[in-house]
C-alpha cells in the first residue's frame, strides 16, 4: 500500500522519476536531510520524497508566488511548505549514483530523502519554527513508518558546512557503513555524509536539538545516540578518577 502523509501537498508530475522499489531491502532504513541550495520550491526532475519550507523566513523563501510542475503555488509570510512528490514505500533520487558505485538512492527497506528549502550555510541562524517544521517532518515520517524511529537516537556525530564539499572528506563514511547504518541500526544521515556523493549539504544542523524536538512531538522517545552514551561514559569515569584523587589529597593533607 502507498504511504502518503496527511497534511502534506502531493505534488507529482508524471513524467519526472518518483521513485522505485528498494533493491536491498535486508539493509536497514534510512533517512537522508538535504538543503536546495537555492530558495524555490520543487522544480528539478529527480526529487526527493519532500520538500519543506517556510515563506518569510531569513534563511527560506520568500512571500510570493512560485512554478512548480503541478502548477503555481503561492505563499503568504508565515506559510509552511510540506509538499510530498514520491511515495514513501519507494526509494528517490534525490543523491547522486555513480555507474559502479554500490547503491545511493535505493539502499535499505526504506530511503527517505528531504529537501529542506535553505542553504548548507543557514541551520545555525535557522528560527526555532524552521527547526519546529523539519522536527514535525521527521517525527511524521517515523509515525508513518515505526521501524525507521531508531533513526532519532543514530546519526553521525559531525554536521558542517566547512570542509564537508567533495568526494573524500572527513564526514563521509565508508560504503560499508552507509550500507550497514551505523551501530547496524536506521540512520538519520545528511547528503554530506553518503558515499560517493559530493554535496555538503544541510550544513552544520544542530542534529541533537533537532531530533530532541522530534522526539517530543512524538512524546518522548528512545534512548540517546550511542556516540554520546560513550561521551557520558567517559565523563563519568573522569569523575571516579577526580573522586579517587581528591580521597588521596584529603588522606594526604591529614596527615
Amino acid at each position: 500500500m502507498a504511504i502518503w502523509l496527511p497534511n502534506y501537498k502531493k505534488v507529482v508530475v508524471s513524467t519526472n522519476r518518483t521513485g522505485d522499489y528498494p533493491r536491498h531491502p535486508s539493509t536497514p532504513g534510512r533517512i537522508v536531510l538535504h538543503t536546495t541550495e537555492g530558495l524555490r520550491l520543487f522544480d528539478y526532475p529527480y526529487p526527493p520524497h519532500f520538500t519543506l519550507g517556510l515563506a518569510g523566513g531569513e534563511h527560506s523563501l520568500k512571500a510570493g508566488k512560485y512554478w512548480t510542475p503541478a502548477g503555481y503555488v503561492t505563499l503568504a509570510v508565515g506559510d509552511e511548505v510540506k509538499h510530498q512528490h514520491c511515495d514513501l514505500n519507494l526509494t528517490n533520487y534525490a543523491l547522486l549514483h555513480r555507474s559502479g558505485d554500490p547503491e545511493t538512492n535505493h539502499e535499505g527497506i526504506h530511503n527517505v530523502g528531504v529537501e529542506i528549502i535553505s542553504m548548507a550555510a543557514s541551520p545555525p541562524n535557522w528560527s526555532d519554527r524552521m527547526y519546529g517544521l523539519v522536527a514535525g517532518w521527521l517525527a511524521d515520517v517515523v509515525r508513518a513508518i515505526p521501524s525507521l524511529t531508531p533513526a532519532l537516537d543514530n546519526y553521525p556525530e559531525k554536521w558542517s558546512a566547512k570542509g564537508s564539499w567533495g568526494f573524500s572528506t572527513p564526514y563521509r563514511v565508508s560504503w560499508d557503513t552507509w550500507q550497514k547504518g551505523l551501530n547496524g541500526l536506521p540512520t538519520l544521515w545528511g547528503h554530506q555524509h553518503v558515499p560517493g556523493n559530493d554535496h555538503w549539504d544541510p550544513g552544520a544542523l544542530d542534529i541533537v536539538k533537532l531530533t530532541r524536538m522530534a522526539k517530543d512531538i512524538l512524546g518522548g522517545g528512545p534512548v540517546v545516540n550511542p556516540w554520546r552514551l560513550n561521551v557520558i561514559g567517559r565523563l563519568n569515569q573522569h569523575d571516579e578518577e577526580l573522586a579517587t584523587l581528591r580521597q588521596r589529597v584529603v588522606s594526604l593533607e591529614g596527615r
